[in-house]
């Protein structure tokens, strides 16, 4: 029973950090691109009934996000990284407490 214990804690110890080194990953990625120092790629079209009359193609605006598609966008990942990491600790904990018997 003590081993089991100890294989529990292990395996929670684990994961948790794992999660939490995921949420720090995502959380730097969300930083950077408040500052500007990464992008997200996406393939995108300017709507021209809203994009200013310009006649030189380098002063066109850039295409951008908007600030809630990039919120839902790293809560997306960040709810696939907890689930990544929750299903992988399952199954850890399957094969090396339930399992093992």
């Amino acid at each position: 029973m003590k081993d089991q214990q100890q294989i529990i804690a292990a395996t929670d110890k684990k994961y948790t950090e794992e999660l939490a080194h995921a949420k720090a990953h995502i959380e730097r990625l969300r930083f950077a691109l408040i500052n500007g120092d990464k992008r997200l790629r996406l393939n995108a079209r300017c709507d021209l009934s809203t994009a200013p009359r310009t006649t030189e193609m380098d002063d066109a605006t850039t295409p951008r996000l908007s600030n809630a598609v990039e919120w839902n966008y790293f809560s997306l990942r960040e709810h696939i990284a907890t689930a990544t990491i929750q299903i992988a600790g399952l199954q850890d904990y399957i094969n090396n407490v339930c399992l093992a018997k």
